[in-house]
Formats: structure tokens, sequence, C-alpha cells
């Protein structure tokens, strides 16, 4: 459960200090999400403690790079600043030469 559970912190870094998310799976994130799920659900039912805290921390770790990459995603989208664009920048100028 710890080195499952390690594995994990440098992604939780490189999403939420370094605010990086390209080439990350949300569905196969959201797929983790509901076995670590069930695994947390069966250690409640068998009454394991180390299987209930292990996967739970687990749990959490991935939930938070999961909303941080939803977040990185929906402020990129929708943010307020105007993206730069070569393009239409270059257009921009060809219509202002022609007039």
């Amino acid at each position: 459960g710890l080195i499952g559970l390690v594995a994990w912190i440098p992604q939780v870094f490189e999403v939420w200090y370094h605010k990086r998310h390209q080439g990350v799976s949300l569905p196969t994130l959201f797929s983790i999400i509901t076995a670590m799920t069930m695994w947390t659900a069966y250690g409640f039912l068998l009454n394991a403690p180390a299987m209930v805290i292990s996967n739970g921390v687990t749990l959490l770790f991935i939930l938070s790079v999961a909303i941080g990459i939803i977040r990185l995603r929906w402020l990129e989208r929708y943010t307020l600043e105007p993206k730069e664009d070569p393009l239409l920048q270059h257009r921009i100028t060809s219509l202002f030469t022609l007039l």
C-alpha cells in the first residue's frame, strides 16, 4: 500500500506545483479512482484498517491529481487573458496593409 501511495507523489507535485498536465488521460485516472474506491470499500467490508487507510490515502492523492488536471485544463480553455495566435496576428497585419 505504501508503494502505491508514494508512486503518486511525483504526479501530484507535477500537476499542482509545476502546473503541467499534458499527456495525462482523465479516463484512465477515473478508472483508477473507481478501482481505488472499490478497494477502499472492500477494506471496510473486511474490517481491514491497513487496506482502508492505504487505499483511501492513495485515492485522495489520485483525486487531487484529477482535480488539478481538470482545473488547469479549464483555466487554459476559459482564461480571461487573450492567447496570442501568430496566424491571427498575420491576418490582422495583412488586412491593415491592404487598407
